[in-house]
């Protein structure tokens, strides 16, 4: 009788021992899961962006509201093309450039639509009149171009090349001195093609620029002052070309036409058709 009592009671020892151990393994577990998911939680939050909005005004020296365009350029400065003048941002506070009225060199109109910068660090603004200038950012000044009399309807800047074009559909290629940084303006008048709408205009790998139009393609090489005629197709003024785009070595012009997918090779200046099986109008590729 007093083994079974004794086996008895050492067996529910046992069993007590054995129920405690457990729980506490479990507590220690939940404790140690409940840790993680907090250091993960304390992660993700940290993990999360931070965003500071900040309001600005003529206090801050931005004194118009009215902002058409906002630019950053290849150092990062911001700038505002607004209804009065230029506006530049350098992080803290804005300083306006306009031209005043009596002022023989300038803007002949202070409200700016669009703002692009070349490679040397030279803006170029457009204003609501059409007229197109150069802003030195060094001297703070505008500089007009006046060889381009008709109103502005459009500029791209490539590189180190501005190309215009004007309201009667002429086009213009601005060429800057990389040493003294004067100014040369070139009409672009192809004897190939006439009466062209320009679409677009891209730069290669190599730096030949290409003016895609609704009657072909126009090349600009790199050092050269000439335009080369290209017609992909081999069809003038039957083809809108929108898009070139470097696939694979080659460059693959895109547009409107029959067959509006072409391939140029450039070591042997070769053009030749690429059958679209995707129908007749196609605006983009990619590699």
């Amino acid at each position: 009788m007093f083994k079974k009592e004794w086996g008895e009671k050492d067996g529910l020892s046992f069993r007590y021992i054995l129920y405690k151990a457990l729980f506490l393994n479990m507590l220690k577990l939940k404790r140690i899961l409940f840790f993680c998911w907090s250091v993960f939680a304390c992660c993700i939050c940290n993990a999360q962006p931070s965003y500071t909005f900040s309001q600005y005004n003529s206090s801050d020296g931005l004194s118009q509201k009215t902002i058409q365009q906002i630019y950053q350029d290849r150092k990062g400065v911001m700038w505002f093309a607004t209804w009065d003048g230029l506006f530049k941002f350098d992080g803290y506070s804005f300083y306006g450039f306009k031209s005043k009225p009596e002022e023989l060199k300038g803007l002949n109109h202070n409200r700016l639509d669009k703002i692009q910068d070349d490679t040397y660090g030279y803006l170029w603004v457009q204003n609501y009149n059409g007229q197109i200038c150069r802003f030195n950012t060094d001297l703070e000044k505008f500089e007009p171009i006046t060889q381009i009399r008709d109103k502005v309807i459009n500029f791209d800047v490539v590189n180190a090349d501005v190309w215009v074009t004007d309201v009667k559909n002429r086009l213009f290629r601005i060429r800057t001195d990389s040493v003294s940084h004067r100014l040369t303006v070139f009409p672009i008048v192809p004897s190939q093609i006439k009466a062209f709408v320009v679409n677009k205009i891209v730069a290669d790998k190599i730096g030949n620029q290409w003016i895609l139009t609704d009657k072909g393609v126009l090349r600009a090489e790199k050092d050269r002052q000439t335009i080369d005629c290209h017609n992909p197709v081999g069809r003038t003024g039957q083809i809108t070309l929108s898009m070139m785009r470097l696939i694979m070595q080659h460059t693959v012009f895109c547009g409107k036409w029959r067959n509006p997918l072409s391939l140029y090779q450039e070591r042997n200046e070769n053009a030749f058709p690429i059958s679209n099986p995707f129908g007749h109008s196609l605006d983009s590729a990619v590699d």
